[in-house]
């Protein structure tokens, strides 16, 4: 069984008042000018952008471990990587937007569709709640452990631009990535630019609150947790998102292709 626990920041990660006020009155003009959703949106993506940079600079690069992501190292002999992603979907998501009223798929990516559908059931992703008294890994709530792929189907895609680069096959977004690219660095901008959509963010701003209390639902149920196959602990997922295969296909694609854009850009340095 495992409890809820609060950590406390050391005392250089802690935030001087004078600091934190500073900041509130940089960010309260600009939320009033473009939104919330709106500048956060930029700011994940610009911190995306600027960690890929990062990454590339560096000759020898970190591998970073992304959430239960499967991967293959970058092959200096091929000229490009590949990574596929995808969309997701189980019982326990499907009744989540039910009471959302808003759809709900887990979004990641995978170089092995198969073991990667085998992970999210073994882990019951998602099969817990914060709101629930106490959080047992033994046992998830029903319909997390049928997990299956949800693909684009034409009428999903019709109507959207794929960038260069970018194709999708038997209903699964393929990117095509340099070879000194690895998924998992490609990935990091990709989730950047997603946060806005993540479902524990979306639930928890402004726009989620106001949506939960017009349905009469705790925000907190939004905040979802997964089974970690290694230690067998409970750890917050971060891959569910508020997302429409139809209406968000061509937002999603946009985001590859402006992630791919940068990454050419460096390209000549490899």
């Amino acid at each position: 069984m495992v409890a809820h626990t609060i950590t406390t920041p050391s005392k250089s990660a802690q935030v001087a008042v004078a600091d934190i006020n500073a900041i509130s009155m940089t960010l309260s003009p600009l939320l009033a000018a473009y939104g919330e959703q709106s500048l956060v949106a930029g700011v994940a993506h610009a911190i995306g952008v600027q960690r890929i940079l990062e990454i590339a600079a560096k000759s020898n690069a970190p591998t970073f471990a992304c959430e239960e992501a499967l991967s293959e190292p970058a092959d200096a002999d091929k000229p490009y990587n590949y990574t596929t992603y995808y969309a997701a979907g189980c019982t326990g998501a499907k009744h989540l937007h039910t009471d959302l009223g808003r759809c709900i798929f887990k979004k990641g990516y995978t170089t092995d569709e198969g073991e990667r559908l085998i992970g999210l059931n073994n882990a019951a992703y998602g099969g817990w709640s914060a709101t629930q008294p106490t959080l047992d890994p033994d046992h998830p709530g029903e319909g997390w452990s049928d997990w299956a792929f949800e693909p684009y189907r034409e009428r999903d895609v019709s109507h959207i631009a794929l960038p260069a680069g970018v194709t999708i096959v038997a209903g699964l977004f393929r990117v095509r990535l340099p070879h000194w690219c690895t998924p998992r660095e490609f990935d990091r901008i990709v989730t950047a630019a997603m946060m806005p959509r993540q479902l524990t963010y979306w639930a928890m701003s402004g726009e989620g609150r106001a949506h939960c209390a017009m349905r009469g639902l705790d925000p907190r149920d939004f905040i979802r947790f997964s089974r970690d196959m290694k230690t067998g602990l409970l750890r917050p997922v971060e891959e569910l998102y508020v997302y429409s295969l139809r209406h968000d296909a061509q937002w999603f694609a946009t985001i590859l292709g402006d992630a791919l854009a940068h990454v050419r850009k460096l390209d000549n340095a490899h």
